[in-house]
């Protein structure tokens, strides 16, 4: 299953050349690179955004698509940053947010399931025991977007974890939180009560991974919460302007477009049209 959820962008690449070339570590865009420390310890950051994507350990994830799509050469590599950082951070309050456990489980995920490096597999328990017991104490749970990525994860880290008991419950439990999420932050119509274009935006784009993971495990979701995502995509297809961009209310920036792979393709259609039907008598 996690091969078909992992996303990664073509620049993968150039992030793996300055890991390996040129002893930069990428942390996000519109952040500079920081030197990269094998090690794994954190003491030198001291901006909280970079603590945060520094523990979200991208690299794995780059890493582990690199051996499994072109050359497996850095499969060892990969396993030796991934013990590193547990030696390091494994009780390293820093490392433990709510967005760093949700991507970074994924990131180990991928690797251990998919990895040919012949691993310590009570090392990999331990790993999915201590990000499992993150995301299911309600203590750490966010009531926003960060809470949704957190129930994808628990999502599918509880596919792969050995329990069955345990994987019955955190199933549960991430499905009922899934279902809250979008009765209170969504109107009936779809509305996303933000009243932000990009957050809109940006919730339908974890909401689809969520439903995607939730298609694999065959788990029907009621008539009333898919008639709401139905809405909410719907909604977002009609904001989206004609030169594709969002409308700037709220905190939406210019520069976000809209992601049309979860919108109607009739509404699609329908600004295209507009787009031409106004540019060819001046309006863009």
């Amino acid at each position: 299953m996690i091969t078909n959820i992992i996303k990664i962008n073509s620049k993968y690449k150039e992030r793996i050349h300055s890991f390996l070339e040129n002893k930069q570590l990428y942390i996000k865009p519109n952040l500079p690179y920081i030197d990269r420390n094998d090690s794994w310890t954190d003491s030198s950051i001291g901006n909280k955004t970079v603590l945060v994507y520094f523990h979200s350990l991208l690299i794995v994830k780059d890493l582990t698509y690199f051996a499994r799509n072109v050359n497996n050469k850095y499969d060892l590599l990969t396993y030796k940053i991934i013990k590193n950082w547990w030696s390091a951070n494994e009780n390293n309050s820093n490392a433990w947010n709510e967005h760093s456990v949700a991507e970074r489980v994924l990131n180990f995920i991928y690797y251990f399931e998919t990895t040919e490096v012949e691993y310590d597999y009570n090392l990999y328990n331990e790993i999915l025991d201590k990000h499992l017991n993150y995301l299911l104490d309600n203590n750490n749970y966010k009531l926003n977007n960060h809470g949704l990525m957190m129930d994808r994860s628990l999502l599918i880290l509880a596919y792969y974890h050995p329990d069955e008991e345990m994987r019955k419950e955190a199933e549960s439990i991430a499905i009922s939180r899934f279902n809250q999420f979008i009765k209170r932050d969504f109107s009936s119509q779809g509305i996303h009560l933000e009243n932000s274009p990009e957050y809109h935006q940006l919730s339908l784009n974890i909401i689809s991974q969520v439903q995607e993971v939730l298609n694999q495990l065959d788990i029907k979701l009621s008539y009333e919460i898919l008639e709401i995502i139905k809405n909410s995509k719907s909604y977002l297809s009609k904001l989206m302007m004609p030169n594709e961009n969002l409308p700037m209310v709220g905190d939406t920036s210019l520069t976000k477009f809209i992601n049309k792979k979860i919108i109607q393709k009739s509404w699609i259609m329908k600004v295209v049209f507009l787009y031409f039907k106004t540019k060819s008598i001046g309006y863009t």
